[in-house]
């Protein structure tokens, strides 16, 4: 490899405006606190090139005194056909800057001021920068870190990802991941294609929308607040902790709710759909959510609604076991085989949501992924070759499978999964009351009988 550097020193005053544009080059810029610019510029050439580069034929620089304005213009040496480059622009701390990149990704950190950039085929990051950004990138990830400010961002074909900022927020996204953490302030976000995933949101307002994408919004602890949700063609979940004053209605056209909230809620249907309303404390954080063809879950955060999942490692601690009661006549690796495809089944299994979950529709849901297993199992009824040992692996195998069904049935569902159920299953009883479904004596009857169980 062939190294070309070059560096360029000007004497310049806070406040400083720079104009970049740059092709097939990437640029980081860092603010420092000295009273000049420096930009840095070293290219990695192959060595079959031994060229000399002429730097004035690929960078642009010119200070306007008055103005106090850098501009620096970038093009990709045309002499070498393979090459890697690096740029580095430091300037004052509290400095604007206004980018244009091709092919290349932008890259500022430590600076104060209003920063505009505008990327195609390149990224853009932002860090501990302080101000108003108006950004946009196509066909690049955006990325700001501890950005303070008022800001408008875009991305097609690229994720947006935001942390630890703070500032009035219009995001825009198409064909991309938005993804929000511990950021404050209020944000306006608008998305195509593409899943909303805001954790730890602190924002005091927000509206959001999206297209052909699910919605996944965190609360944290605030006092008040406005807060939107419009979807179509996919799920939206809201977590809301405990101690959130919340004044919730939630419209769903085509989808169903999943409630995991304590308290009651009130119903009613119309044209447009279901809607439900809730209200706890003071209702000074007001939510309203409406989606046409998806699921609404309200739950409380870190739970998962869209599956319950259980834990089958028993069955196949079980499945192991079952390999010491095969009669050695038979050829073990054959056997093996077979029982590590069981295995294979028993991975993952998930349970789906159930209109009216309770302990019976669920274990119907394991009896039926245990039969899978035993449909392999029963396969193995065809590698035996005697008759009375293949009666007593019928035998053996049929006892290990009736172990597991009652094993299931009876035991492993773990209390957390009961709980939800429970929950469920109330829920539906209120909801066939108000409906008119059923009475108040019935209702009372219904919700008896399952304590009972329970207990």
């Amino acid at each position: 490899m062939i190294t070309h550097e070059k560096k360029y020193t000007l004497d310049v005053k806070e406040n400083l405006l720079v104009d970049l544009k740059s092709e097939n080059m990437g640029v980081k810029i860092i603010g420092w606190n000295e009273p000049k610019a420096e930009l840095e510029i070293k290219i990695e050439a192959n060595a079959a090139s031994e060229q000399e580069l002429d730097f004035d034929q690929i960078v642009q620089v010119e200070l306007n005194e008055e103005s106090n304005t850098l501009y620096i213009e970038l093009t990709d040496p045309e002499e070498i056909k393979n090459f890697k480059s690096m740029v580095k622009l430091y300037i004052p701390h509290v400095s604007s800057v206004k980018a244009e990149l091709e092919n290349a990704g932008l890259f500022m950190e430590n600076l104060q001021g209003d920063q505009v950039a505008e990327t195609e085929n390149g990224s853009i990051q932002f860090d501990h920068v302080n101000g108003t950004l108006k950004l946009s990138s196509e066909n690049g990830v955006l990325k700001l870190n501890n950005c303070n400010g008022d800001a408008e961002l875009e991305t097609e074909n690229g994720a947006m990802k935001l942390n630890y900022c703070e500032g009035n927020i219009k995001a825009q996204t198409e064909n991309g991941v938005f993804k929000s953490s511990k950021c404050k302030g209020s944000l306006e976000h608008e998305s195509e294609n593409g899943t909303t995933r805001i954790t730890g949101a602190e924002f005091s307002k927000a509206f959001i929308t999206s297209e052909n994408g699910g919605i996944f919004y965190e609360f944290n602890e605030i006092e008040a607040g406005q807060f939107n949700f419009q979807n179509q063609n996919g799920k939206l979940q809201l977590g809301i902790p405990d101690a959130l004053p919340y004044k919730i209605t939630a419209c769903n056209q085509l989808g169903r709710f999943h409630i995991g909230l304590e308290g009651n809620y009130d119903q009613s249907s119309s044209d447009e759909g279901k809607t439900i309303e809730m209200i706890k404390g003071s209702g000074n954080v007001k939510i309203d959510l409406k989606n046409e063809n998806g699921s609404i879950n309200i739950m409380k955060p870190g739970t998962r609604s869209n599956n319950i999942k259980i834990d089958f490692s028993s069955v196949s601690k079980l499945l192991d076991k079952a390999m010491e009661h095969i009669p050695h006549e038979v050829d073990q690796d054959k056997i093996r085989e077979k029982m590590e495809k069981a295995k294979i089944k028993l991975q993952n299994i998930k349970i789906p949501d159930i209109k009216l979950p309770d302990m019976d529709k669920i274990n119907l849901k394991v009896e039926k992924a245990l039969d899978d297993v035993g449909k392999e199992l029963n396969d193995l009824k065809v590698e035996f070759s005697i008759d009375d040992i293949k009666e007593k692996a019928e035998e053996k195998i049929s006892d290990i499978m009736g172990s597991v069904k009652d094993k299931f049935g009876n035991d492993e569902l773990k209390q957390e999964e009961k709980s939800r159920v429970d929950e469920r299953s109330r829920m539906k009883i209120l909801e066939l009351l108000q409906d008119g479904k059923i009475t108040a004596d019935e209702a009372e009857r219904l919700i008896q009988a399952m304590e009972g169980r329970n207990g």
